[in-house]
């Protein structure tokens, strides 16, 4: 089981987004022009720091629980950026099981679910994240787990992770709040 986001993707490229949604709605290429270098700098910060706002708006991860309720977190946290282009932060978007669930990390719930999903007993499954306290719900149910600290960059020490397993045996699942 992997964690998804800070652990099997590297969610930092902040630029392209900028210029993907741009692309998608249409007018960044003017809007992309008229920022400044420093306003761009700050506008990719705020995006590289997301979820922490998200933290900051919804502390309890409520947005974890219903599709509609992330939309809506989502959207504050990115118009927390004054000077957005209209319809920027409707292109930005992302993948989130927990509400399939109904359940937050490091609820154990999730994490149950996946094993079922897995159909593999709790002591045959290695669990690899960034977060002691979010991913800490398998350990809970006897789920080894392996966390790795958050990094800039593409490299995470997933092949780390993969020396110390071997080749798999089974399918990975990604498990993500």
């Amino acid at each position: 089981m992997f964690d998804f986001h800070a652990t099997l993707v590297d969610h930092r490229d902040s630029g392209a987004w900028i210029e993907a949604a741009g692309q998608l709605i249409g007018s960044l290429p003017v809007w992309h022009e008229s920022l400044d270098p420093e306003t761009r700098l700050a506008l990719m910060d705020h995006l590289d720091q997301i979820w922490g706002h998200a933290q900051t708006i919804d502390p309890g991860s409520s947005r974890d629980l219903s599709q509609a309720r992330h939309r809506e977190v989502f959207l504050q946290a990115v118009s927390m950026f004054s000077g957005l282009e209209p319809g920027l932060a409707d292109k930005l978007d992302g993948v989130v099981l927990s509400y399939e669930v109904g359940a937050v990390k490091p609820q154990p719930e999730i994490f149950a679910r996946a094993l079922d999903l897995l159909d593999i007993p709790a002591a045959e499954v290695l669990m690899v994240g960034d977060s002691w306290r979010d991913d800490a719900g398998a350990a809970a149910l006897g789920i080894r787990t392996l966390i790795l600290p958050r990094t800039n960059g593409p490299r995470h020490g997933l092949d780390l992770v993969l020396r110390l397993a071997g080749t798999p045996r089974s399918p990975c699942l990604p498990v993500d709040k």
